[in-house]
């Protein structure tokens, strides 16, 4: 599958849903959130960018994917989608002090720091680990499918308010609401594919990136018994990570097919910027005291920063190949990106503007 132009250094993409389906065509792996690990060793590595804040590059698990942060803590947890497991770093040494085995193909990972919880979404065993994060191990494991009818969990969102987390089931265009019990207490119809999660605790509101109807939905999230969709949000091709800046009212959501980042006013529910990134953009961070929003562009392995107040991209930073997750300490401005294609996570030095 390898082109006389990935020789030279451009990779050719797939197209949205073009990375494995099923017989009735429905889109089994996706690209957003890391789901790379499943495709990524089919394609050439692409040219480093032009720039680059490298700090260290640490080894971890294979084929990492998704990223979470406790900044008062210190610690990450990276996880690694083809050694089925969970990296613990601490984020003041740089090293990684625990491993922890979990389900299947993990992608997305979410924190609950005050209740000590992780929540892992198992891409290829259809269920969610829950960690306690004092012991690192796994207290709890939460089935959103089955063999017969997998769900193929991608992104995680968490409220921590209710301790409830948010996972999105790929596959039967699913959210599975999981309560503090480790229980799922209600499932909500999404539009197709489902990715990337993100919760706005002030508004009771989730937004979910969903890849196969480049849209993105609002959803009231107060009470199981009441729990619907209040709004869809058309945005750019095959949308896959979001994250919020709830005081600014923004949601940043990366646009796969689009090489694009759509800014909403989760106000007005309308988008008010459409801002060109590198090539394959699939999560964003949010640094909300820096105005600086970080996109992980996995087919340029590159980093896009955005300028928050006047969305304009204001720098591009080198990363390992194939960078998935990402995530950004507030307290430090460092940016830690899951480089899929490898078994590193990258450290980069953010922007301290604001």
């Amino acid at each position: 599958m390898v082109s006389a132009d990935d020789a030279a250094g451009t990779t050719e993409r797939p197209r949205a849903g073009q990375a494995a389906r099923d017989t009735s065509g429905r889109t089994l792996l996706l690209l957003g959130l890391g789901a790379i690990a499943i495709i990524a060793a089919a394609f050439a590595a692409p040219r480093l960018a032009q720039r680059g804040a490298t700090t260290v590059a640490i080894a971890v698990g294979l084929h990492p994917t998704g990223v979470a942060l406790d900044p008062a803590a210190h610690r990450a947890y990276i996880t690694n989608t083809d050694g089925n497991s969970v990296s613990v770093l601490d984020t003041g040494s740089n090293t990684v002090v625990a491993t922890v085995r979990v389900g299947l193909h993990p992608m997305g990972v979410a924190l609950d720091p005050t209740a000590h919880r992780a929540y892992i979404a198992n891409m290829g065993s259809n269920s969610v680990s829950v960690l306690d994060t004092r012991s690192d191990a796994v207290v709890a494991t939460v089935a959103t499918g089955s063999d017969d009818l997998p769900s193929n969990p991608i992104g995680v969102g968490l409220d921590p308010t209710t301790h409830r987390a948010y996972v999105a089931n790929a596959e039967r265009d699913t959210l599975s609401v999981i309560d503090a019990h480790h229980a799922v207490a209600a499932t909500i119809a999404m539009r197709f594919a489902p990715a990337g999660v993100a919760l706005d605790p002030t508004t009771h509101r989730a937004y979910v990136a969903n890849a196969d109807s480049n849209t993105v939905a609002e959803i009231d999230t107060r009470s199981d018994a009441a729990v619907a969709t209040v709004a869809i949000i058309t945005v750019g091709y095959s949308p896959m990570g979001v994250a919020l800046d709830p005081t600014a009212h923004r949601a940043y959501v990366a646009n796969n097919d689009s090489d694009s980042v759509s800014v909403l006013d989760t106000g007005s529910n309308t988008v008010v910027a459409a801002v060109r990134v590198g090539s394959g953009p699939v999560s964003v961070a949010v640094d909300p005291t820096a105005r600086r929003a970080y996109v992980a562009n996995v087919y340029s392995n590159t980093v896009s920063v955005l300028d928050m107040g006047s969305n304009t991209i204001v720098a591009t930073m080198a990363t390992g190949s194939s960078p998935a997750g990402i995530a950004v300490d507030p307290n430090t401005h460092r940016v830690y990106v899951a480089n899929n294609r490898g078994t590193t996570v990258s450290v980069l030095a953010g922007s301290t503007a604001n």
